[in-house]
């Protein structure tokens, strides 16, 4: 059902710049539409219309884009390893990295540094004289 293209697909006009376009138009080459591409991939119109448009942050993560894209160029016949290519450089590009705690609470003005669950200041002063106590006391009954 599907041509197969061997060799590499090159990105040479505009609207084939992006993975996306590069899919999207192979596939309107090919004159297959998008309700035939969901039935033979059984990925949801919508997610493959984001691919189409490059929307990535409508796709439910990373990890679903690179499936999703996969199984489209396969779909096609298009060599699968090139595009796995492209997908990791197109999201490492948009990794952003987790800061840290302090540094997002002064880039929002906060200056409340969460703290962890634990025991209150009180139920802690409490605890060590108890314990101390103890300890004192079991300290002292083998001397008598």
């Amino acid at each position: 059902m599907t041509a197969k293209h061997n060799g590499p697909v090159k990105l040479n006009e505009p609207h084939m710049q992006t993975i996306g376009g590069l899919l999207r138009h192979m596939r309107l080459e090919q004159r297959i539409d998008l309700a035939t591409i969901t039935v033979l991939t059984r990925i949801d119109a919508k997610y493959l219309r984001a691919i189409d448009a490059d929307d990535i942050k409508s796709l439910p993560g990373s990890f679903y884009y690179k499936s999703f894209v996969r199984q489209y160029a396969r779909c096609l016949g298009l060599d699968t390893k090139a595009i796995d290519g492209e997908v990791d450089r197109v999201l490492s590009a948009q990794a952003t990295f987790p800061l840290p705690v302090i540094v997002r609470a002064l880039q929002g003005n906060q200056f409340k540094v969460a703290r962890r669950p634990g025991i209150s200041p009180s139920l802690r002063l409490s605890l060590f004289w108890r314990l101390a106590f103890e300890w004192i006391r079991g300290s002292t009954r083998g001397t008598t």
